[in-house]
């Protein structure tokens, strides 16, 4: 029975390994075409990815502080978040579904 825990955590970590080098790949990629996209995130987990890549981020300051706050914008920063992301200034808004009720 060991060995075939073992095999199996063989078996796992290995799969694992090829779906991480297939993902590092795809965001070196995406990183090499520098492509200077600019965003508007409503979580901020993935803005160390995005700025990896070269993304920009134009979350307006006062969304992000209340974000990484763990508190709820207000109003007006809800506004100033939708006006950005209506604007042409922003190609892409990055939502978290696990924090959509």
């Amino acid at each position: 029975e060991a060995s075939e825990t073992a095999a199996t955590a063989r078996r796992h970590s290995n799969t694992w390994n090829a779906e991480y080098a297939e993902y590092t790949a795809l965001v070196n990629r995406a990183r090499a075409k520098n492509l200077q996209r600019r965003y508007v995130a409503t979580e901020s987990i993935i803005g160390h990815l995005l700025d990896y890549i070269g993304a920009t981020d134009k979350t307006p300051d006062s969304y992000t502080n209340a974000m990484n706050n763990d508190a709820e914008p207000s109003a007006s920063d809800l506004k100033n978040a939708l006006d950005t992301v209506g604007s042409s200034n922003v190609d892409m808004l990055i939502v978290n579904p696990q924090e959509m009720g």
